[in-house]
């Protein structure tokens, strides 16, 4: 190779060299130079699984801090399959071992979730306990038990901190945790963590299969709309739960709307008792009440009269004997004092429990199907 050749050869590696080291990052310099408004707006107009999945895979977007506006976190977000079908060549053959192949499942799937959630708030988090992010709606749902309780903790802080207006965490119904006595195994929400300055921003609160809530004397004073569901198996045999609740409706005085469901499963006794109305302050911001499962129940009936008496505007009071929150109800609408009550959202039961909604529903009119409740009670 002549000289003049060995010349060239060397400026062109050099050159090549040059570009290798001096070019930029397209992507990064892109997300650079949108303002963080434009990048939420862009993020809003994806679905929730594409912006998990592209802040699983790209560094950048991580770093950039940003997130959708509405973070909704459930087994189909991330691809989860919770059908316990088993292969019958592969299961042992006795009952107790179908039921540990399915607490294993059960176990694996749920270790899944909570690894895929802390993936995706985990560079949202400026320090350990505060963050820039700002979010509309936080929503988790999967069938999480207290043993999770380190984790959900930490997403609550998170849905706090974030200034979520609206919070939903839905625990989902599950066979092993099922009857009077799974209460033990169910998650204490922190009620408390979103009352106060801290969590002032919270307007409504969706609740399901927890273990009710922690007590708390601060005020809601943003919450309009909460739901609840209160899965009451058997139990309370006393009725010291109601003033709990009306409680907590004298803490949130601006509250506009309430749904309570109770569990599906709830049966009617044959023996009739007398019902009064729960003791507490008038509440004058409450005006509509959708109540699901309806039953006799200590407490329940006591707390329909309450809020028919003390409730000054309300508007609309729905009594539906039949089914409670579905294990859906955050991604797929029930039936909602909202919308009216429209028969063409309820679930209707099967024909093995129409007797045991008939004596529901006679047990909600003889109670609460009174002349002075005509122009709001409406029973299903």
């Amino acid at each position: 190779m002549d000289k003049e050749s060995s010349q060239e050869l060397l400026v062109e590696n050099k050159i090549a060299g040059f570009s290798r080291v001096q070019k930029p990052d397209v992507a990064a310099m892109q997300l650079e130079l949108l303002p963080y408004d434009v990048l939420r707006d862009i993020l809003s107009r994806l679905s929730i699984k594409d912006v998990v999945r592209m802040s699983v895979l790209s560094r950048e977007w991580r770093q950039q801090r940003i997130c959708h506006p509405d973070l909704v976190l459930t087994k189909d977000t991330f691809g989860i399959s919770t059908d316990m079908n088993t292969d019958p060549d592969l299961v042992p053959k006795d009952y107790f071992g179908i039921i540990k192949d399915m607490n294993t499942k059960r176990a694996s799937r749920a270790a899944e979730f909570i690894a895929n959630v802390d993936s995706v708030l985990r560079p949202l988090w400026s320090t350990c306990t505060t963050t820039t992010t700002t979010l509309d709606k936080f929503v988790v749902e999967f069938g999480l038990r207290r043993k999770n309780k380190y984790h959900i903790d930490k997403w609550v802080s998170f849905s706090i901190v974030s200034r979520a207006k609206h919070i939903a965490f839905h625990f989902t119904f599950d066979v092993d945790c099922f009857g009077p006595g799974c209460d033990q195994y169910k998650y204490v929400f922190p009620l408390c963590r979103l009352s106060g300055p801290s969590g002032s921003c919270v307007t409504s609160l969706i609740l399901g299969y927890v273990e009710r809530f922690s007590n708390t004397r601060d005020c809601f004073m943003t919450l309009r709309h909460l739901n609840m569901n209160l899965d009451i198996f058997l139990g309370p045999y006393d009725d010291s739960w109601v003033m709990g609740f009306v409680n907590l409706l004298e803490l949130a005085p601006l509250l506009e709307e309430l749904e309570l469901h109770m569990d599906r499963d709830r049966f009617c006794f044959e023996n009739p008792r007398t019902v009064l109305a729960a003791q507490g302050p008038p509440h004058r911001h409450l005006r509509s009440v959708y109540m699901s499962g309806f039953c006799d129940v200590l407490g329940l009936a006591e707390l329909a009269l309450y809020i028919l008496r003390n409730a000054t505007v309300l508007q609309r009071m729905v009594v539906d004997p039949v089914a409670g929150m579905m294990d859906n109800a955050l991604t797929e609408r029930f039936c909602s004092v909202r919308n009216g009550g429209s028969s063409e959202e309820i679930v209707f039961p099967t024909d093995g429990t129409q007797k045991c909604v008939g004596k529901k529903r006679m047990f909600a009119k003889n109670n609460l199907d009174k002349e002075e409740f005509c122009h709001v009670l409406t029973i299903l």
